[in-house]
């Protein structure tokens, strides 16, 4: 599904994986899909701030707080998931996206 939304005009596109998953499935769209950096570069993986979520309504508050820059179209959510390192919540496997 991912590599049919992945060259959409979308405002976010985020998969929820683990680091080690989200990884592995960029490795996969590339090789298998032919899916170039520059596509790979819009999908935020794993999704949501790193605020050391345990729960799922933490790791949910995690993901809101990365949403809610794009949705205010203050400050793109790259940037603030840089401003936290780069980390990023854990969890299964899942894929969201929003249109413009």
């Amino acid at each position: 599904m991912l590599e049919q939304v992945i060259g959409l005009p979308l405002r976010y596109l985020g998969l929820l994986a683990s680091r080690r998953k989200a990884q592995h499935f960029r490795q996969l769209l590339k090789k298998e899909q032919g899916i170039s950096d520059e596509q790979l570069e819009k999908l935020h993986a794993p999704v949501g701030l790193d605020i050391l979520a345990e729960t799922p309504e933490e790791i949910a508050i995690g993901i809101l707080a990365q949403l809610i820059p794009i949705l205010r179209q203050k400050k793109p959510a790259r940037a603030a998931r840089e401003a936290t390192d780069g980390k990023a919540l854990a969890a299964p496997t899942a894929v969201e996206a929003t249109a413009e």
